[in-house]
Parts: C-alpha cells; structure tokens; sequence
C-alpha cells in the first residue's frame, strides 16, 4: 500500500466519522416503557389487594423486570450524553493512515478499494483445534458506519460443515461474525478510527473457538449429518431447526413452537404456562408474561378487573345501605 493510498483512505474515513460525531442522534422520553412500567405496577397491587399471592407476585416480578430494561435504556441515554458534552476522542487523518500503514505489519495482505469504499484485510490460515478452515478476508466499509457491524467476513478456502454449506467458520455464518464478549471493544475502535485495533480484535475472535456458543461445533463439523442437541439423532440439514434461543441443532420432532411469538425452540429454551393451556413459552415471551401466556394472562386481567368491579360495586353498595340507614335514623321522630 503506497502512502498517498493510507492518506486517501484516511481523510475518506476521518469525514464519514467526524459527521457521525456531530451528527448527534435524537433523544426521546422512553415513555412507552414508562407506561409499562405503571400498569405492571397498578396490576400487582391490585391482585395483591385482591389477595391473589402468586399473580401479584408474578407481576410485581414483570414490574422489577421492565424498571430494569427502563433504566438501561436511560443510562444509555445518559452514557450519549455525556459523550457528546465531554466529547468522544476521535484518531486523526494522520493517525488513521499511520494505523492504515501499520497493517501491512499484521496482516499478510491489506487492500483498499476507493470505489467500494472498502479497506480489507487478509487473515493468516485459521485453525482451531485441529480443524483446518484456512485464511479469512475481513472487508471494512468505512460507507457503512450506520450499520451495527460495518463489515464481513469471506472465506478465501472455505472449508463449510458438512451440515451448513453456509457456515464456514464456528462463528461466522452468511459473512456476519459473532462477536461475544468483543462486541463492545469493535464498537469503540470502529467508533474511534482506531483501524489497527478493530482488525486485530476482528482477527483474534476469528482465532479463537468459544465452545460455548458456535454456529456448528467443532465436533460436527465434518459429520455429513447434524446431531439433534435434544435426542441426540443425526438428522439431515433441510431437516435441521436451529433453536432461536440458543442456536442448538435440532430434530424436526424434538422442535418446540412459542406459542406467543411463534419461534422454534429447543428443549431447554422453553417452558408451560402457568395458566389453564399448558402450552409451551420462550424464555423471553414467558418473562415478559410473568409466566403467562398473551391469551392466559389477557384472561387474568381481565378477571381482575371484573373482581375489582364487583367489589367497587359491593363498596358502592354498602355505601348506599349506610346512607339510607343514616336517612331513615333522621326521619324516626324522638
């Protein structure tokens, strides 16, 4: 890479930056989770009034569960807005190509396409644990800086499981990585221009296996059949289901269907309702529900409030009776 090529590139991707820096993103009132918030409220303390233990229990844990997600979303607001008043360092047009330059030091191959606005480096061969999956070219589009990962990763030998001619790589499926516990530190170097950083940690999660949670184990990586996480059969991949809470492989018979969301499941990543149908929840529909299903716990609010009706009827009722009473004592002569 010549030096007027790093400079080119820099002052491209120094702007792209710069105007996302300045360009501050908007600030809303969470409001709507604040309404959450205060109906999982009012519903707790009125199955509690109601002496109904284990709803307002229920509730009152979907209450600590919503206040929680509403004050992340808060601290997170808070978090941009100290960033934009202390301001978020940002590397230099000179530091970018000086980073640019350093790569060829890292990196057996480094290339910049000024058309496509891509910097794209190549990856010494891959090995992890015995599995032979060969070099990966990262590809970097400083043009998508809006895009929650502005880059992909391509297999130059692919090497893809038996099971999944689209997963090349434990972590890598369709050219998105899964980036774990790295997620954070890609989002600051991109964020920062920090060039060399990002392909470094980019590089080193491609060379690391995190048993843990991959796409297709190492293990099954070259079994021409899959494995159902749940029974345990080889199962054939259009007859494969991969689990949307965890990713796990799974048999056609051992699937499970939220009944709320309507995603497919393993074993493990789901539950029964408590209410009358029994039937099976996600993890995320049943903490939402507090256990409940949309149409059971629509159906216990609905009898809460008929039960608080009725006893605001009875309360209006007792109160007439009393008035009356009070009424009848004045008019009896003494």
């Amino acid at each position: 890479m010549e030096t007027r090529e790093a400079a080119r590139a820099a002052l491209k991707m120094h702007e792209r930056l710069r105007q996302r820096h300045e360009a501050h993103a908007p600030v809303e009132l969470p409001e709507r989770m604040w309404d959450e918030c205060r109906d999982s409220l009012r519903l707790s303390n009125r199955a509690r009034l109601l002496k109904h233990p284990l709803a307002a229990l229920r509730l009152r844990r979907q209450f600590r569960g919503r206040l929680i997600n509403l004050i992340d979303v808060l601290d997170d607001q808070r978090r941009q807005l100290n960033e934009e008043f202390a301001g978020q360092r940002l590397m230099s047009p000179y530091e970018i190509a000086l980073d640019l330059k350093a790569l060829e030091h890292d990196f057996p191959e480094v290339e910049i396409d000024f058309g496509s606005c891509i910097i794209s480096v190549t990856t010494e061969p891959v090995e992890l644990e015995g599995l032979y999956l060969g070099p990966f070219r990262v590809k970097f589009c400083w043009k998508s800086l809006a895009r929650s990962q502005p880059y992909i990763v391509e297999a130059l030998d692919p090497h893809p499981a038996a099971c999944d001619s689209d997963c090349y790589h434990p972590h890598v499926q369709n050219g998105a990585l899964c980036e774990g516990d790295a997620r954070l530190a890609i989002a600051k170097a991109i964020a920062e221009g920090r060039l060399a950083d990002f392909f470094q940690i980019v590089g080193s999660v491609l060379a690391t296996y995190n048993s843990a949670s991959p796409y297709v184990s190492v293990e099954d990586w070259d079994r021409p059949e899959c494995s159902c996480g749940d029974c345990g059969s080889g199962i054939d991949e259009e007859d494969a289901w991969g689990c949307e809470g965890c990713s796990t492989t799974i048999c056609d018979g051992c699937r499970e269907r939220c009944v709320d969301c309507d995603g497919i499941y393993c074993a493990a990543c789901v539950t029964s309702c408590d209410g009358e149908c029994g039937e099976r929840l996600c993890r995320g529909c049943a903490e939402d529900g507090e256990g409940y299903c949309k149409d059971c716990r629509r159906a216990l609010e609905e009898e809460l409030a008929e039960q608080a009706a009725e006893e605001a009827e009875a309360n209006a009722a007792e109160s007439a009776e009393a008035s009356d009473s009070v009424l009848v004592r004045e008019e009896v002569p003494v």
